[in-house]
């Protein structure tokens, strides 16, 4: 009686730890920018900017990075970070393809998880650029 006790007791615990486990998931980006890439913002006018491929732009009109995955049934956000950030200086001659105004002093992303239909995602979206002094 005793070993069952002592069975049942391992079989709770190791269902337990399996099932209110700290999930960790790390992911890796490369963005690859598309260079004076035409964008149209309408019928008659379009705009060159640079734009991070397979994503758009922003309402100010500046790059904007967003990529989804599947995430497991019932996951909860607690937190994330973004490490190992490899930043590259943009030319002033190319300054005039953003609007300076609207871009931040460093990166602010969102991550959200989202159900559709039967699957979960998570959803990462960030800008690209950040400011220093008038540098980007």
């Amino acid at each position: 009686m005793n070993k069952i006790k002592i069975n049942l007791f391992i079989v709770f615990l190791m269902v337990g730890k399996f099932l209110f486990s700290q999930q960790l998931e790390s992911k890796n980006f490369k963005l690859n920018w598309k260079e004076i890439a035409p964008f149209s913002i309408n019928k008659n006018s379009s705009i060159n900017t640079s734009l991070v491929e397979g994503n758009f732009v922003d309402e100010h009109l500046n790059p904007f990075f967003t990529e989804k995955w599947k995430v497991g049934k019932g996951v909860e956000l607690e937190s994330f970070s973004i490490k190992n950030v490899v930043y590259e200086n943009i030319p002033k001659s190319n300054n005039q393809f953003y609007n300076l105004n609207h871009i931040s002093k460093d990166l602010s992303p969102d991550l959200h998880i989202s159900k559709s239909r039967n699957e979960t995602f998570a959803l990462l979206s960030l800008s690209p650029l950040i400011k220093e002094l008038n540098n980007i």
